[in-house]
């Protein structure tokens, strides 16, 4: 009976500790590629916020739902091959850096 009793208040113990635990953390992923292709080529097909399924083979569909092609705050509508859809914000853009920055949302 005492074995018993231990058992069961060490598993409460051990059980209630997980809601001390700490909150999952932001995870942020940076992936870079090289394509051996003139900068130029690649910015102009990149670029436009609204045309990644006419280069990209995964998507479906690309529609600009808010906002300008290429403008700050844009949303587009993304729609995988035989799968999900989701969009994305446009957080920057910077023609003569050749730099875009995207969020989910």
């Amino acid at each position: 009976m005492k074995f018993t009793m231990m058992v069961l208040s060490l598993g409460a113990t051990l059980g209630g500790s997980a809601t001390w635990a700490d909150p999952p953390k932001t995870i942020r992923v940076t992936e870079t590629v090289e394509i051996k292709a003139p900068i130029d080529k690649v910015w102009a097909t990149v670029s436009d916020f609204d045309s990644l399924n006419k280069w990209h083979p995964g998507f479906a569909s690309d529609e600009l739902v808010s906002g300008g092609n290429g403008k700050v705050g844009a949303v587009r509508k993304l729609t995988i091959k035989d799968g999900p859809t989701f969009t994305e914000r446009l957080l920057a853009f910077d023609a003569g850096a050749s730099f875009l920055s995207l969020q989910d949302h």
